[in-house]
């Protein structure tokens, strides 16, 4: 009986936390009014890092078995993705002060005359 209740509080918990992901996601991006950029943002910061910088890394630091040319081209990974991941940082900051200064700050109200000028969504206007 007691692991019927343990699973029964399983699912409750997932599909709470489930709900709470979405609901939390849906507002988030309807809200913030550079959702893309906000996304390129986290990819530049830490999508680039993730998928090859720290796996080189570790490959160098903990594999010691690794063929010099295996360490020049991990070495070489991690600078081409470090200088790209530079860029793009760059590139997104510049797109959200852009948009910033284009739309206004997150959570800014604006009036229905200034969404239709700027072909903006009309929310409820």
């Amino acid at each position: 009986m007691a692991a019927k209740a343990a699973k029964i509080r399983r699912r409750v918990m997932w599909g709470l936390s489930t709900c709470i992901l979405i609901g939390g996601s849906f507002l988030l991006s309807n809200t913030v009014s550079f959702f893309s950029e906000l996304l390129a943002f986290a990819g530049a910061t830490g999508g680039i890092a993730t998928t090859y910088i720290f796996p080189c890394l570790f490959i160098i630091k903990v594999d010691q078995g690794i063929s010099n040319g295996e360490r020049r081209l991990c070495k070489t990974i991690i600078v081409v993705a470090i200088i790209f991941s530079v860029v793009c940082l760059c590139n997104t900051v510049l797109d959200i002060m852009q948009k910033w200064k284009d739309i206004g700050p997150p959570f800014m109200c604006m009036s229905c005359d200034y969404k239709k000028a700027n072909n903006l969504t009309p929310g409820v206007c």
